[in-house]
């Protein structure tokens, strides 16, 4: 959804009919660069992309497992992620390389972290903001000899001019046009990540396309062009999605258009794209990246015209308004509607509340006590994971971040209705039922020595 000027989200939640200039939206939704230098021997290099750029805190970053075939894999903020280490991640050149991902997560968080930063730029509209921190995004990784490897461009539709059970239907009737040969049909949105990158060691194996299967109720229609090597265009019931994820969304409609690249035509697309935003149109050009690979056509009944004619057929009138309006309307950059806690809110609404309910008629205590019993549980295995996902949130709300995990700790115990003593029943039943969690805890629930 585009923003308004005060930050906050606005549009992608309209229902309003037909169309608005925020009933469309386009964005960058992956992005994943590598550059041929290891983070780990070279941290002076990465300083201005980490710190002045993507906005990262040291107080947030930790290291964890490698991926992609890399030794170490250093999550910095939500949906971002640096690798590097490892002796197959070394080019034929000798350099060793260093992996930045950027899930669609990332990039909202990203987005949000940039704007925050520059919030004393009143004058200008979150649009163009948004729009400088991804031009210096790719200028500093461009100055790094990055070379991307994928770049997804989506173009969200919340208006329910096309629904996406029509376009299911033009789909299955093959009443369209596309270079893109393959096409597969699943029940699933959900990303798989290739095991390794090609970065040059030797020739890469074929790429396999996997799939993970969902109930299609859950997850709604999902059609996939193409294949991973080159290109792909995925379209998908967002809305769908979200709500599988226990996301609370207010739009009925939303269907995803994502054009993904990858290897050689995400190296050529990053820098056609890096041009357009230099140009200030960028939303025209994601929309351009929808048109050039498929064309949906007219209705052609039981007489299905042959591959070889098909493209004489009209275009079908609905994509031809929403390829027109869009060019015109469609804003160019997003922050998510659902963080990921107000999903944990309402997932304790509807499922924890009923536990939470039963379990507080029995004890003989008051709720606080076993409100915080479970909130000292939290905070005795807390994560840097953890106080990412808070820092957003307070981030999209213009709140103070936290920044270490003893400072969440010292808030709860600071607050005036924490207890001085938890409840001994209290204890029992949070703890000491737990199989997994045997560590003695003191009387206000918290543990007197690690868990290990």
């Amino acid at each position: 959804m585009s923003m308004n000027n005060n930050g906050a989200a606005s549009g992608a939640s309209s229902n309003t009919p037909p169309f608005t200039p925020n009933c469309l939206s386009t964005c960058v939704d992956y992005l994943k660069v590598r550059v041929n230098f290891s983070y780990e021997d070279n941290r002076e290099r990465f300083k201005t992309l980490l710190f002045d750029i993507l906005h990262i805190y040291d107080y947030e970053m930790h290291r964890d497992k490698g991926r992609n075939a890399y030794e170490t894999t250093c999550k910095l903020a939500v949906g971002t992620t640096l690798s590097f280490g490892g002796r197959f991640t070394i080019t034929r050149d000798g350099f060793h390389t260093s992996l930045l991902e950027m899930t669609g997560l990332g990039c909202r968080d990203f987005e949000l972290r940039y704007l925050r930063s520059h919030k004393d730029l009143g004058y200008l509209t979150n649009e163009y903001i948004i729009r400088e921190g991804w031009i210096k995004l790719f200028e500093e990784l461009i100055s790094m000899g990055g070379v991307c490897t994928r770049i997804d461009l989506p173009t969200d539709d919340y208006s329910g001019n096309i629904t996406i059970s029509e376009m299911k239907e033009k789909i299955k009737r093959k009443e369209y046009t596309t270079r893109l040969k393959k096409f597969e049909e699943t029940n699933s949105n959900e990303e798989v990540d290739d095991d390794e990158e090609d970065i040059g060691i030797k020739e890469p194996d074929k790429i396999r396309d996997r799939v993970t299967t969902r109930d299609a109720k859950q997850t709604g229609f999902s059609g996939t062009f193409g294949t991973r090597n080159k290109l792909q265009l995925c379209i998908y019931d967002k809305a769908a999605e979200q709500h599988n994820k226990g996301n609370h969304i207010l739009n009925k409609d939303w269907i995803r258009y994502e054009v993904r690249y990858y290897h050689k035509n995400a190296e050529q697309e990053f820098m056609l794209f890096y041009d357009a935003l230099k140009r200030h149109k960028e939303h025209q050009h994601i929309i351009g990246c929808l048109t050039s690979v498929i064309e949906f056509k007219e209705s052609i009944g039981d007489n299905t015209l042959s591959t070889t004619h098909k493209h004489r057929n009209e275009t079908w009138s609905k994509w031809k308004y929403f390829i027109n309006v869009a060019e015109k309307h469609a804003g160019f950059a997003t922050i998510s509607a659902d963080p990921t806690l107000k999903s944990n809110a309402k997932w304790l609404k509807r499922e924890a509340s009923f536990s939470f309910g039963k379990v507080a008629t029995v004890i003989d205590a008051p709720c606080n006590q076993m409100f915080y019993a479970y909130i000292n549980y939290f905070l005795n295995r807390m994560t840097k994971e953890h106080l990412q996902v808070i820092n957003q949130y307070l981030r999209s709300k213009n709140r103070p971040v936290f920044e270490s995990i003893e400072a969440v700790k010292v808030y709860h115990k600071s607050r005036p209705d924490y207890p001085d003593e938890i409840c001994p029943e209290v204890i029992e039943l949070v703890y000491q039922i737990d199989k997994e969690y045997n560590a003695p805890v003191n009387s206000n629930g918290e543990e007197t020595k690690d868990d290990k």
